[in-house]
């Protein structure tokens, strides 16, 4: 096979795997807004941090303390929290409470009453610097989970739209050469200026910051559509048909898995090895 084909090819599956990922990315924060994933999560480090998980004593007066329940965040509660008000909250909520109170005596914020020696600006920092660890491994259990949600939105999209990316390389393989320069070109130009990424959307929630990702994820959606007619689907007659289809819907979701960034940086580099402009 030629180089030229070989890059053209390259550069239909590489606009493919961006725009998926594009809008399994925005499915995934469509979903979060409606279920306020980000504050829920937020609202459970909290809780976990301050040792009263279910929110009935020092963690649910932390939580509606009013520096932190004045936060911008819509109707259901703030979805992010900088570490000062959290500290600020802390400290009020243990001052109002009394050094003795058996829910503030014992656990981490006893240990950081004590380290501190009663200094409120010192209490304070440590608490700052308590709920940015806690903050990070949050974040991380938050990342695994909708990186979980996303491949399976990319399975969903891939199997739904048949973007089988083993058929898709047969197919693009058996073109003649106009007609995969054309599609190339016209896949490498609209997924090199996509919509805004979704994935970089605000975490507000408000309706129009989910207007917004709802229309970029529409968007590619009917570039995949598009797709889907170059890649007609035919029915597999064997369980080893059916096997080879599988593997490879789970390909492309796989790779849309990965994230539009690393998609789009990718197709710059193969466009510009192939001698195309994108969006020229």
């Amino acid at each position: 096979m030629a180089w030229q084909a070989i890059l053209d090819i390259a550069v239909v599956l590489v606009s493919i795997y961006l725009v998926m990922a594009a809008a399994a990315s925005g499915l995934v924060e469509l979903l979060g807004s409606v279920l306020n994933w980000r504050g829920n999560t937020l609202r459970d480090g909290i809780g976990r941090m301050l040792g009263d998980p279910r929110m009935r004593s020092l963690a649910r007066r932390v939580w509606t303390h009013p520096l932190i329940a004045s936060q911008p965040s819509g109707r259901r509660g703030p979805s992010y929290l900088d570490s000062k008000v959290f500290g600020l909250a802390l400290a009020d909520v243990v001052k109002e409470s009394g050094e003795f109170d058996s829910t503030v005596q014992g656990g981490a914020v006893g240990a950081l009453l004590r380290a501190s020696g009663n200094d409120p600006a010192a209490f304070r920092a440590g608490a700052e610097r308590w709920f940015d660890e806690g903050m990070a491994r949050v974040s991380g259990a938050y990342k695994r989970r909708t990186h979980v949600v996303m491949l399976a939105f990319s399975l969903a999209v891939a199997a739904l739209c048949n973007i089988d990316s083993i058929q898709l390389v047969r197919t693009l393989a058996q073109m003649p050469n106009d007609q995969r320069s054309v599609l190339s070109d016209s896949l490498g130009h609209a997924a090199a200026a996509p919509a805004p990424a979704p994935d970089s959307a605000p975490a507000a929630g408000s309706e129009a910051d989910m207007g917004v990702i709802a229309a970029a994820v529409d968007a590619a959606l009917g570039r995949i559509g598009e797709v889907g007619k170059v890649l007609p689907f035919v029915k597999p007659d064997s369980a080893m048909g059916w096997a080879g289809k599988i593997v490879g819907w789970l390909i492309t979701a796989v790779a849309a898995a990965v994230g539009s960034q690393f998609w789009f940086g990718l197709l710059g580099n193969v466009v510009r090895l192939s001698g195309r402009r994108p969006g020229a």
